[in-house]
């Protein structure tokens, strides 16, 4: 048998649980107890059983106290099959009741009755105690299940109910190898010669011998030294399986129950879990109770999300607040009880490990998200989830991280998505819905659309303003996909300092114009002298900024009305001719031209005449040799 179940005993105290557990053990090749703990009636005890000499499964007889109900949940959170016990003359008991709420939010897939001590009761009371049994579980897992009548003191019964159970077990898919190890701790005892040995039933994938592990939430980073299952070493424990992990480096006081060992350090612990909850009592917005998952126990406070309360019976969404950090995962199934008493009074399933705390301006988005969940309704799921991240890229490996949704299924939904032009892929494994990056393109292109007509001079939107645009909460990648969209489609260009629009020409309003008119008059009024921008500021004693005068510069420059020299000095485009044509006559002359030739030639002195000069041979009409310039260009 390739699969490793286990199965669980629950029951009233006193009914006969540890008598059927020992009597089934006892069957062919049982080693019969083989975990026992320090208390036999206080806490669960766990056996080997062999249901046929080829099929093995773990039997855990968990205690029926009602002091001990934490203990109860602890070991009913690993099994996959569980017999229920009641006694025959007893009938349905309190803890009984409980025991089966827990098996009911623990989501426990198989089921079965057993009535024990059959041969204290006659045939009329057997009866009354079956329709009270059968009344009792409608609605839970062990409705329609086999009813089997069972007797200690003859093993009356034993051969139907281990038919029964291997009947069941052959059908049962069990835990799954596959998935991620996982393995809630149950027990830690310090082995002679070994250290500190972690017990628990794995709860998915597998454990090798040397693999590396992290114990949760401590992080500590450990290994799997050596392996027991049932007290005899293996090189592997799988799925289902009951385990000893010896645990080098690390000290006996630093595990606990509750504790959890995986293979891969999680980037996150969680402290807000939404969740679906069923009650079974009233519950009331903000409670505060003890919340179990796996063999953990923690404090914590409930915020209905939908309902101001809930009454038994009602099923809702709430969000878990709790005090510590820990590990779970969704789907993971949990119990909630009272902070100071034994009584459960709900249960349900982590859907989302959460980032934030839940708000009531933030149910417009995430009651839809969670409601598609518990629905199955992947798609939906997904696209609410990617929505509500708005403008950040998703990846896939976040979506079944925070959701529980299988990978597998994730990709599949994802890729149908994208072919139907509802999301988009960006980079690697990551996507934005179509609406989303479709609003954002139209909003930055309408806001550099605006920008530029503000502002006819402006020669490109720099990245910045535009990322302002978007929202500083916009990822980089994000904004590069929407970008190099809108420049696909020709909307905007990239362009030095950023982006402008597509067939942007820059122009000029009235008052820039009347700006430019004066400069084009300062320039010619210049003649052949350079000049620069403080200079005819200070000259024109006019009501203008330096900063809009440096641009319209700028713009008379790139129109080809000026000339831009070093140093920030202009010159009007019509004096280079004459320029060029006194410098060439006075090359002709003396073969060459020294900066000491700049007032016979220019009429100005070197400071002014190096600039000139400079953009000569910049643009090729002169060469430098030394101190003497030449002509490069003949041309007159």
């Amino acid at each position: 048998m390739n699969k490793h179940i286990t199965i669980g005993i629950a029951g009233h105290r006193g009914h006969g649980k540890t008598t059927l557990a020992r009597c089934l053990t006892a069957f062919g090749k049982s080693d019969n107890i083989l975990e026992k703990r320090q208390n036999f009636s206080n806490q669960t005890e766990i056996s080997e059983f062999y249901v046929t000499p080829d099929m093995r499964v773990a039997l855990m007889d968990v205690p029926g106290h009602p002091r001990l109900l934490k203990n109860a949940i602890r070991g009913l959170s690993a099994v996959d099959f569980c017999i229920l016990v009641v006694a025959a003359d007893d009938g349905m008991m309190p803890q009984t009741v409980e025991h089966i709420k827990i098996i009911n939010h623990l989501n426990v897939p198989e089921g079965m009755i057993v009535i024990s001590k059959a041969d204290l009761v006659d045939p009329e009371l057997m009866e009354l105690a079956e329709l009270e049994i059968h009344d009792a579980v409608q609605h839970t897992v062990f409705s329609g299940k086999p009813v089997i009548r069972f007797s200690a003191s003859d093993s009356s019964g034993k051969e139907k109910l281990l038919s029964c159970i291997q009947k069941t077990i052959e059908k049962m898919p069990g835990k799954n190898p596959d998935a991620p190890f996982r393995m809630w701790i149950d027990d830690a005892i310090s082995a002679p010669g070994f250290g500190t040995v972690a017990c628990g039933t794995v709860l998915s994938g597998t454990v090798s011998q040397d693999d590396p592990l992290y114990l949760l939430p401590l992080g500590r980073e450990t290994r799997a030294r050596s392996l027991e299952i049932h007290h005899r070493k293996a090189s592997t424990a799988f799925a289902g399986q009951r385990a000893g992990i010896n645990l080098p480096k690390i000290s006996l006081k630093e595990v606990q129950r509750g504790m959890v060992l995986v293979k891969q350090k999680p980037e996150n612990l969680f402290v807000f879990l939404n969740a679906e909850i069923s009650a079974n009592a009233m519950i009331n917005n903000f409670q505060r109770v003890k919340l179990y998952i796996g063999t953990s126990v923690s404090n914590a406070q409930m915020v209905l999300m939908d309902q101001s309360r809930l009454e038994p019976g009602q099923t809702g969404l709430v969000q878990f607040r709790l005090k510590k950090p820990i590990f779970v995962r969704p789907q993971d199934s949990f119990v909630i009880c009272g902070l100071n008493t034994q009584t459960v009074i709900g249960g349900g399933l982590i859907m989302e490990t959460a980032k934030e705390k839940f708000r009531a301006a933030k149910s417009g988005r995430l009651i839809p998200y969670l409601d598609a969940l518990r629905r199955g309704d992947w798609k939906e799921a997904i696209l609410c989830h990617i929505v509500n991240r708005s403008h950040q890229l998703v990846p896939l490996t976040e979506i079944a991280g925070y959701s529980g949704i299988p990978a597998e299924d994730v990709r599949r939904v994802i890729d149908s998505l994208i072919a139907a032009g509802e999301l988009i892929a960006c980079g690697d494994e990551t996507v934005l819905t179509a609406k989303i990056h479709a609003e954002l393109a139209e909003k930055i292109y309408q806001t550099v659309k605006a920008s530029f007509r503000a502002d006819p001079l402006k020669k490109a939107a720099s990245r910045e303003e535009i990322r302002q645009t978007a929202g500083p909460a916009t990822d980089e990648a994000v904004l590069k996909s929407v970008l190099d969209g809108l420049c696909e489609q020709n909307r905007i260009i990239k362009v030095k300092g950023g982006y402008a629009l597509s067939g942007f020409s820059p122009g000029l309003n009235n008052a820039q114009q009347k700006l430019a008119n004066l400069l084009m008059d300062f320039a010619s009024n210049s003649g052949l002298s350079p000049f620069s921008p403080g200079y005819f500021y200070i000259k024109i004693h006019q009501n203008v900024r330096k900063n809009d005068v440096q641009r319209v510069l700028e713009f008379l420059h790139e129109q080809g009305k000026l000339i831009h020299l070093n140093d920030n000095n202009y010159l009007h485009a019509d004096m280079l001719e004459e320029i060029m044509v006194r410098v060439k006559t006075a090359i002709d002359e003396k073969g060459s031209i020294r900066m000491t030739d700049s007032m016979d030639v220019l009429g100005y002195g070197r400071s002014k005449a190096a600039l000139v000069f400079e953009y000569l041979d910049e643009i090729g009409f002169t060469c430098r040799e030394g101190d003497e310039r030449r002509l490069v260009d003949t041309r007159t």
